[in-house]
């Protein structure tokens, strides 16, 4: 017996969201300012919470960074940690990433 919200189709004979059917589940999202790199050091920006990452369990939780960069040979990147991540760029120029953190079924 499972417990939870379940969602069926418009006759009700098969189920699209609930507890028996594998979906992604987003753990944060959104757009942030990355701040440029300083002598080398890559900017990084502070802490993003995502619940149930490690520094390892990429075949649990995902995550995909990305950002528009024209003029320049920065790259935006992530550090994984446990419970959240940050995103760095080695560019010398502030940049503004667009992030997606989410549990794989």
């Amino acid at each position: 017996m499972a417990y939870g919200l379940s969602i069926l189709n418009a006759s009700g004979t098969s189920e699209i969201f609930g507890s028996s059917t594998p979906n992604a589940h987003f753990l944060a999202g959104g757009q942030i300012a990355v701040p440029a790199a300083i002598g080398g050091t890559p900017g990084e920006t502070s802490a993003i919470s995502a619940e149930g990452m490690t520094s390892t369990n990429t075949d649990e939780v995902g995550l995909a960074v990305n950002s528009t960069i024209s003029g320049t040979n920065a790259v935006v990147g992530a550090v994984r940690g446990n419970g959240s991540f940050k995103i760095t760029n080695t560019g010398g120029a502030s940049i503004t990433a667009t992030y997606a953190a989410f549990k794989i079924p």
